[in-house]
């Protein structure tokens, strides 16, 4: 084989791989490299919040570069819109998924703390975090309504035959803000003691 054919062999070869491993990083499925970058994301934000996270930071969390963060999210905005989102939908699977499964008053305190236990960060982000940017309180005031609904179901179940949307609302807020008190402790010991006196 000659200089030139064994060059352009190597040319080749070398040209398949890098289309290789291009290809391997492509290969990932949207759906899937989207739920990437919304967890690395979710992660940063709770910690740092909207303002103080920057792009560079997600994509050094999901392990790959800002411009493919940007292929999928056209700004730190809608990327934080999305991730609040996700956030929402799946708190909100939670909690509602659990209360069948719990009675009483104590019911809407009980399902709260688990979620609070099994997902502090995503609790964090989604009422402490996202209430302090105005532009994304919309999400806040949904899990809100979620909240309320829930605890309306549960006082109607405990046979009290004059639940009101007050008192749903405010079961719901006090519930929440204990719960995210809980949170910003982080004392998983004192649970019990916490969903007593959120139910009494």
């Amino acid at each position: 084989m000659s200089t030139v054919q064994r060059a352009a062999a190597s040319s080749t070869t070398s040209g398949s791989s890098t289309v290789t491993e291009a290809g391997k990083r492509r290969l990932l499925p949207r759906a899937e490299r989207r739920a990437q970058i919304l967890d690395a994301a979710a992660s940063a934000f709770a910690e740092r919040g909207f303002s103080d996270t920057a792009m560079e930071e997600v994509a050094a969390r999901a392990g790959i570069t800002k411009l493919i963060v940007y292929r999928h999210f056209g700004s730190k905005a809608e990327l934080y819109q999305a991730v609040l989102e996700s956030v929402f939908d799946r708190l909100a699977t939670e909690v509602t998924d659990r209360i069948p499964t719990m009675v009483g008053r104590g019911a809407v305190p009980s399902a709260l703390m688990v979620v609070a236990r099994e997902q502090p960060e995503a609790l964090r982000l989604l009422m402490v975090h996202s209430a302090r940017e105005p532009e994304f309180d919309e999400l806040v005031k949904r899990f809100d309504a979620v909240a309320q609904s829930v605890a309306a179901s549960v006082l109607e179940s405990t046979g009290d035959d004059e639940v009101d949307r007050w008192q749903a609302r405010t079961l719901a807020d006090f519930v929440v803000g204990g719960v995210l008190r809980w949170v910003e402790d982080g004392d998983p010991a004192r649970d019990a003691e916490v969903v007593a006196r959120l139910a009494a």
